[in-house]
């Protein structure tokens, strides 16, 4: 019969305990710090607000370079989706377009990443792109802009992991890239940035949703009388552009032609629109309004108020008619 070892051999001293802990978290942290550095691509951006695009975006504004450009646009998915930079980008012969745009980022927001942005950029154009349902008391973000300003800037990835650390989210954000990387441009979360950091939808095979085409039915209107923080963020954004010598156009994409009369064209709608276009132009800003264009037919839609890459080259090509009639190009 063999003897079990005495129960005190098996026992470590509180020194023992704490040493063998704190080796452990060092090893987990190395490993860790080594393989964020190894294969960052493959997981997802670091958590810098509760929107998986602002984050995504944040990394590839990070790996793109953002010490010069041409030309920032920002705004929501109305930017990121609707407008062809690219395109713009060729047509005009610009080195580095930007669009910054993510899902459902506010005007306040917007001007807050253009603080950040413009100064590191130094852009000759600044474009908001935005709708009507951009306007008004909308989620915020809760954005740590410290933290995406030292990122962007070139702060070590591991770092910005562990500040961020977030295991629920990082799940759920690692599903939705396998989905979207399998399904591309066919689904309206896709997050497939083009080389200007554009995201444009698929023309003939993406997968709409009866909800959203028809959204406009129960899209709930901004009140006039709450978009004050969002025209002080426009005021901000002309100051901005003085600040950089930069042309500051505010865009308003199409929506759907049954769209039109329910969102854009009440009594509320026109006034919102009338302060918009006020506060714009007050701040040095102009307005390149494609509401109501017939140029756009539902072929060229998603959503009501989503273009897919077919319609985001029209928007494209109606602002490279802005930027040249602003600049004095032929």
């Amino acid at each position: 019969m063999h003897k079990q070892a005495p129960l005190n051999r098996l026992r470590l001293s509180p020194v023992q305990y704490l040493a063998t802990f704190v080796f452990i978290q060092i090893l987990l942290l190395s490993l860790f710090v080594a393989y964020v550095s190894a294969f960052p691509s493959q997981l997802p951006a670091p958590r810098f607000s509760s929107s998986e695009s602002f984050n995504e975006k944040a990394r590839w504004l990070r790996n793109a370079g953002t010490m010069s450009c041409d030309m920032l646009i920002a705004g929501s998915s109305i930017a990121l989706n609707n407008v062809d930079a690219l395109g713009i980008k060729r047509t005009l012969g610009e080195n580095a377009v930007l669009n910054t745009g993510s899902w459902g980022l506010t005007i306040p927001e917007s001007a807050a990443l253009l603080s950040i942005l413009a100064p590191m950029c130094r852009p000759r154009i600044i474009i908001v792109a935005a709708f009507i349902g951009d306007f008004g008391p909308i989620g915020r973000k809760a954005i740590d802009w410290p933290l995406f300003a030292r990122y962007i800037s070139g702060a070590p990835a591991a770092e910005m992991y562990l500040r961020t650390f977030d295991p629920s989210y990082y799940v759920r954000a690692l599903l939705h890239r396998r989905q979207y990387s399998t399904k591309k441009a066919s689904i309206y979360e896709s997050l497939q940035f083009d080389e200007t950091g554009s995201v444009l939808l698929d023309c003939d095979r993406f997968e709409v949703d009866e909800a959203r085409w028809n959204g406009y039915k129960s899209s709930p209107a901004a009140d006039r009388r709450l978009i004050g923080s969002d025209l002080d963020a426009l005021t901000a954004i002309g100051q901005i552009a003085r600040e950089q010598s930069a042309q500051f156009i505010f865009v308003v994409p199409p929506l759907r032609t049954v769209a039109q009369s329910v969102v854009n064209e009440t009594d509320n709608a026109k006034e919102i629109w009338r302060e918009i276009t006020r506060t714009v132009e007050a701040a040095g800003g102009s307005i390149l309004s494609l509401s109501g264009s017939t140029s756009f037919d539902d072929s060229n839609f998603v959503d009501y108020a989503h273009l897919n890459a077919c319609g985001a080259k029209k928007v494209a090509a109606s602002i490279v008619l802005a930027i040249r009639k602003v600049d004095g190009r032929q």
